[in-house]
């Protein structure tokens, strides 16, 4: 697979198994949020340990998978929950 480029004007799709051998490879990616768009389409929040580089994906019901978006510097906010949470211990 080609490396996918960090601007671009054109949308970057391959079926899903290479898009998250990709997200694996070049982001050590962890999954932080997915949801459903419209029906059978699911976009993810994949986030990398270093730098804070992050990557959108939407994969449709064929299972062909397209970034989105990807940048750098994402900042996870906590939710309402995780702050009101006791803490641990």
């Amino acid at each position: 697979m080609v490396a996918a480029p960090r601007a671009s004007a054109t949308t970057v799709c391959y079926p899903r198994a290479e898009m998250l051998s990709y997200i694996a490879r070049e982001y050590r990616g962890i999954r932080r949020a997915h949801g459903v768009d419209r029906p059978f389409n699911v976009m993810e929040i994949w986030t990398s340990p270093i730098g804070g580089r992050w990557i959108m994906i939407s994969t449709d019901m064929e299972q062909r998978t397209c970034i989105v978006a990807q940048g750098d510097g994402l900042k996870i906010v906590p939710t309402l929950e995780a702050l009101s949470e006791p803490p641990a211990g």
